[in-house]
């Protein structure tokens, strides 16, 4: 039964500073105070000197797998914000995902307690404010966007440059739409959307674009699907 005890009152504790020149002392001392009088025994520190917005965070993935192994029922931070970036719904995200390994958050910083029913309530609440907070970052994003329309702003990725003049011109030489698209460094469906495209905007402005291709034309290998009144020509010769 003591072994037992020992085991599930064995705990975690994560320490983080922002700053290389800052020092865990005070976090290390009033975790190991805390767990002492709750009767726990640190058995492993995770420990780290990273931004909360600095992704590759050593200590806390090593942590979170821990957890999810379950060798850990229970976790000591100074502060949440020590544990995740300064958020609802990042602190939810890392806390839900504690709680449904069985893992418990014991802040020692932060006025509330996430252990047992009121830390149930108190997640319900992080969910409903991380969701609040989502639906305000997609309106301010539709937001900016709708306002960026009507400045005439071109949204999304700016089209490949085609010189389609040479294209038309290799393609009269004999060339298939890969080798020509290899040679301009686009993919063969982008050489041939700005083909259309081209001949299109011809037909729009009356210029004297390609002739409509014959249905013997049209049953012709991919490669040779687009033809050009150069290529036309040298067939009739």
């Amino acid at each position: 039964m003591n072994v037992l005890n020992r085991v599930l009152n064995r705990a975690a504790a994560y320490v983080r500073v922002s700053d290389r020149d800052q020092r865990p002392d005070l976090q290390r001392d009033e975790i190991a105070a805390a767990a002492r009088a709750r009767g726990f025994e640190i058995a492993q520190w995770f420990e780290e000197k990273a931004s909360a917005r600095t992704t590759a965070r050593t200590a806390l993935n090593a942590l979170r797998a821990d957890v999810r192994a379950g060798r850990y029922k229970t976790l000591f931070v100074w502060k949440l914000d020590r544990l995740c970036r300064s958020g609802i719904r990042d602190a939810f995200v890392l806390i839900d995902e504690f709680r449904a390994a069985g893992c418990t958050v014991i802040s020692l910083r932060d006025p509330f307690d996430l252990a047992g029913p009121a830390g149930d309530l108190l997640l319900a609440v992080f969910a409903w404010a991380a969701q609040v907070e989502r639906e305000f970052i997609s309106m301010r994003v539709k937001a900016g966007m709708e306002a960026a329309r009507r400045r005439g702003t071109r949204l999304g990725r700016r089209p490949r440059f085609v010189d389609v003049p040479r294209a038309r011109r290799l393609l009269g030489e004999g060339s298939s739409v890969r080798h020509v698209a290899r040679v301009l460094g686009l993919a063969p469906a982008v050489l041939r959307r700005a083909l259309r495209r081209d001949c299109t905007t011809e037909a729009a402005t009356g210029g004297s674009g390609p002739e409509t291709p014959s249905p013997a034309a049209a049953a012709t290998p991919p490669d040779r699907a687009i033809s050009t009144p150069a290529a036309e020509a040298g067939q009739k010769e």
